[in-house]
This record gives C-alpha cells, structure tokens and sequence, in this order.
C-alpha cells in the first residue's frame, strides 16, 4: 500500500500503439507504483473497451478504470481492485471545450478547475476543498519524441487511502481521454 501513502506521486505516461501504460514514481525518483493496460490489443482495437489496472510496486492492485464504450461521450468507471464503484467520470462536450464530472460512489462531486488538456488542474470537493493538484513536469524533448509524457501528482495530506487510489484513477481517466484526443486529431 504504499502508493497510497505518498503525497507526491510523478507520472510517466509511455505510450505505444495498441496501449498506454505508466509508470509511478515517488518524490525521489523511486518505483511507487505503474499502470497496466488489461486484455488484450486485439480486443480492444475491435471492441474499444480499455481496462488499466493501478498497482502498488509490489504488483498488488490499488484501483481499476474501465473506460466504457458510449456514443456522443467518454465515460469512465473507477473502482476498487474488487470492483466496488469508487467514482464514475463523465466527460461533456461544449464549444470549443471539454467539461468532465465526477461523481464519488457516495453521490458527492468532485470539481476539476483550471486546463485539463494541458495538465494544469486542481481537484476539489465542496466538503474538502482542493485535494489535489496536477502539474505538468517536461521530460525533455528526446522523451517527448519517443512518447513519453511526465506529470505531478500532489495529494493533500489529509485524504483517505480510498479518495487517493480514487484520485489517482480520475487523473489517469483524465489523460486517457486527453489521448484520444490528440490521436482523432
């Protein structure tokens, strides 16, 4: 569990063509965690469902995103690794701009503010306030060449191992869907 116990987490996203994994890192560059794309290419290039899995770095899993095929809008489920519904991400298209909602398993909702695409948000709850905040970090042009992308991940100190794990998947959720953007364009 100690991916959850980090308040700085730095995330490389390494993209290839049939997947997205990732790799976590705590604030000393050290293995807290990685993300693996579930099932398999074939399945989801016909299909279109993407399962990611967020394991500990000793391989135990911490929370699951399954990114459900929906027309007209991306919508992603968030879980525990028993498949207890943690939160559900809901993106909705305005002009010009993407808008997503978040929904906690216990109806509460948590804001996102600030630009998302370019990885630059807070997440807030009414009840809480900012929990947490996403930074880009540059990694270098050779990296961004070879599909590599990092990015900061500050939690508040104060949340639950459960709204971190839960956190941590509406964050991934959110780059997911930045992704496919930018592979439609």
């Amino acid at each position: 569990m100690a991916l959850l116990q980090h308040d700085l987490l730095i995330i490389d996203q390494i993209r290839s063509f049939l997947s997205n994994d990732f790799s976590i890192l705590d604030a000393h560059g050290q293995p807290a965690g990685y993300i693996r794309t579930e099932g398999s290419g074939l399945n989801r290039f016909f299909m279109g469902n993407r399962q990611f899995t967020v394991l500990d770095v000793d391989g135990t899993p911490m929370v699951r995103l399954d990114d459900v095929v929906t027309f007209g809008r991306d919508r992603m489920n968030i879980m525990a690794p028993n498949g207890q519904p943690l939160a559900e991400l809901v993106r909705h298209f305005s002009f010009l701009r993407s808008r997503f909602t978040i929904t906690l398993a216990d109806g509460a909702v948590m804001e996102i503010e600030g630009k998302m695409f370019d990885r630059e948000f807070q997440l807030a709850t009414a009840q809480m306030g900012e929990i947490a905040r996403v930074t880009r970090s540059y990694s270098g042009i050779g990296q961004a060449l070879l599909g590599r992308e990092r990015y900061a991940l500050q939690l508040a100190g104060f949340t639950e191992p459960w709204l971190r794990a839960t956190i941590i998947g509406c964050v991934i959720a959110i780059d997911l869907c930045r992704q496919k953007d930018r592979n439609s364009s």
